[in-house]
């Protein structure tokens, strides 16, 4: 009975922990039109003036 509430208990924080994982990337990949990553390919790898305006003013 005891390891069958050790493996609930850890499955609950894995599952837990995935779900918030999965709910900041969606979170993040709606802020800009350059996903996860947040970076412009054609800046070389900086984040663009209009993406760091989105970003700011969604902060705001």
């Amino acid at each position: 009975m005891k390891i069958f509430l050790i493996t609930l208990l850890f499955t609950a924080i894995v599952l837990v922990g995935c779900g918030l994982l999965v709910n900041f990337c969606k979170k993040r990949l709606n802020k800009t039109p350059h996903g996860l990553s947040g970076m412009c390919q054609k800046s070389g790898g900086e984040v663009c003036t209009s993406c760091a305006e989105q970003l700011h003013n969604k902060k705001s």
